[in-house]
């Protein structure tokens, strides 16, 4: 995995970089079987809140460092921000978000110093699933569990919900696949 980062810093191709941030996602996310979206209207999508700030305001961000902090409330904790004309990475405590061509391409949340409330729903790492109301839980190719959101059946955007064995989220991501 460090080794694809530090690929995506010295490659000069743009084609390459998004090809190498694709299969980092792909690596990290796992593969899901036979997607059964939960889906919700495109507003209630971009009123997604995360710390309380809601999903639209980070896509507005446009993957600007200061826009970032000042909405997050944080400072970059990190210094692998990997900033290069179009392509933006940043990671802070346990959230890590990627712009690409000025849209969020990722974000992953990987512990509990990040709320994220869906539908009135808030949930954060460890909490149990059926706290997310009622919602369809996938079966992934892995064979571990998840639970889908998306403003269309189909979209090239969703948000998931990695469930551990236990039903708890282990972790939560939003990927946009253009």
């Amino acid at each position: 995995m460090v080794n694809l980062l530090t690929l995506i810093i010295v490659t000069k191709n743009q084609k390459m970089k998004k090809i190498i941030c694709i299969k980092i996602l792909l690596m990290t996310l796992g593969a899901v079987a036979q997607m059964s979206s939960n889906v919700i209207p495109k507003n209630d999508f971009f009123n997604i809140q995360i710390n309380d700030v809601s999903f639209r305001k980070l896509v507005d961000a446009n993957g600007d460092l200061n826009s970032l902090n000042g909405l997050l409330k944080k400072q970059n904790l990190k210094s692998d921000v990997i900033i290069d004309e179009k392509y933006f990475h940043y990671t802070y405590d346990g959230f890590n978000i990627c712009y690409s061509e000025d849209e969020i391409s990722s974000f992953v949340i990987t512990n509990k110093n990040w709320s994220i409330t869906v539908k009135d729903k808030s949930v954060k790492i460890g909490s149990d699933w059926s706290e997310l109301g009622n919602v369809t839980l996938n079966n992934r190719t892995d064979g571990g569990k998840s639970v889908v959101f998306q403003y269309c059946d189909g979209c090239n955007n969703y948000l998931a919900f990695e469930l551990d064995g236990n039903g708890k989220i282990k972790k939560i991501y939003y990927i946009e696949m253009t």
